[in-house]
């Protein structure tokens, strides 16, 4: 009788270890778990971060270059469509009421390196399409120099896609990823910048603003 009730007790006891062992790998899975989310959600606050930064100071040297443009110094007519380029000059003088202009420049998308416009991934950084944006000094002159103001950006602004649509809603069809569209005297720069995550295909941010242009 006491040999029964030992083994009895002995059953629960294995019963017990049991349960221990499966909640123990419960809880082990869910810190797991909940170790990856958070690494997770930092790499993405911090993908978002570097972005965020990035778009920014590219805008802010975008709206520097553009700032002292005149609305007869800018070329193509970016006042139809937008576009992803703008040649343009600025004011470097004031005498008398006459206006002095500087050399041309020149700000427009150009495909990275080992890029091209095939909806491939050529150059195996994880963005299909994407280029930069090149702010070329004294254009189509013997003293050209080209500086890229920055990289990542993206072949269409956010939420676009190629299909001659209003995607993103915002009254324009297919707009590029960088692209300027003139208003009466106001120009209007979107810019949208993209990278690589190993959380989600891409992350994209974008930035607008607005400028007034001389006359």
């Amino acid at each position: 009788m006491k040999s029964a009730q030992k083994n009895k007790r002995a059953g629960f006891s294995i019963v017990e270890v049991l349960l221990s062992v499966t909640i123990a790998a419960i809880l082990a899975t869910s810190a797991t778990m909940a170790a990856a989310e958070s690494y997770v959600a930092f790499k993405t606050a911090s993908v978002n971060s570097s972005l965020e930064g990035n778009l920014r100071r590219s805008m802010d040297r975008v709206v520097r270059e553009l700032m002292s443009t005149g609305m007869d110094s800018i070329f193509p007519a970016v006042d139809v469509d937008p576009q992803d380029e703008i040649v343009f000059s600025e004011i470097i003088d004031v005498t008398d009421g006459v206006l002095t202009w500087g050399n041309p420049k020149r700000l427009a998308f150009e495909y990275e390196s080992g890029e091209m416009d095939d909806g491939i991934d050529n150059n195996g950084n994880g963005l299909v399409d994407e280029g930069m944006l090149v702010l070329t000094l004294n254009d189509m002159q013997n003293n050209e120099r080209r500086v890229v103001v920055c990289h990542g950006v993206s072949e269409l602004l956010e939420g676009e896609e190629e299909n001659g649509d209003d995607d993103n809603g915002n009254g324009l069809e297919d707009e590029p990823g960088f692209c300027v569209l003139q208003e009466g005297n106001v120009l209007t720069i979107r810019l949208t910048l993209e990278q690589a995550s190993d959380q989600v295909d891409r992350i994209q941010r974008t930035l607008i603003t607005s400028i007034r242009l001389r006359n």
